[in-house]
């Protein structure tokens, strides 16, 4: 029963849905990344921490001759590598730490995308049923109204309430979205 519109309005919320949860699971894969990059960080610090405190004692040792300068210059590499890899991690956490930033940013402009194509689907179906209506009641209700208004008159939401009936309890409102969520092949729609 779903026209082509509908269909590529299905196809869109698709693949908002897709990009929100992209999104979010890469947020997710960020946040632990961040973390274990931290863990590393912390673990290195401890090295480094010895690597200075080794650092020291060589330089200690060299200057009264216990040492040789290759012996010192091997101490003094090991420190900056570790140095270095303290840099290194900590450059890619704050790449982390933006990127999962800007993630998060952004998490509401899926979400309005999301929310802009449900409304869309939604709205193109109200239009299909409303035309099917008006072609089933075709003029019946405007000989209704005129009726109505040279009986005694009333609003036109008045006569249409009268018409129609009063609105549905929420709960039938419910299940009939469901109705017709599967009736236009909306699989992703819970009530």
């Amino acid at each position: 029963m779903a026209n082509n519109n509908l269909k590529e309005l299905i196809k869109k919320r698709g693949e908002a849905e897709k990009a929100l949860k992209a999104a979010q699971g890469k947020i997710i894969e960020l946040t632990g990344r961040g973390d274990q990059l931290a863990k590393e960080i912390r673990g290195i610090a401890d090295s480094k921490q010895k690597a200075e405190q080794a650092k020291k004692q060589a330089l200690d040792k060299f200057v009264i001759g216990e040492i040789s300068q290759s012996e010192l210059d091997i101490i003094k590499k090991k420190l900056q590598e570790i140095t270095q890899t303290e840099a290194e991690l900590q450059e890619l956490l704050e790449a982390t730490k933006r990127a999962r930033e800007s993630l998060t940013k952004a998490i509401p402009n899926f979400n309005d995308a999301l929310s802009v194509a449900n409304r869309a689907i939604w709205d193109s179906i109200y239009e299909t049923i409303k035309l099917d209506i008006q072609t089933a009641v075709g003029d019946l209700w405007v000989k209704a109204y005129a009726s109505k208004n040279e009986a005694g008159g009333g609003s036109y939401e008045g006569i249409m309430r009268d018409i129609l009936g009063q609105m549905p309890a929420y709960d039938i409102v419910q299940d009939l979205k469901g109705q017709v969520a599967k009736e236009y092949g909306l699989n992703y729609f819970e009530k």
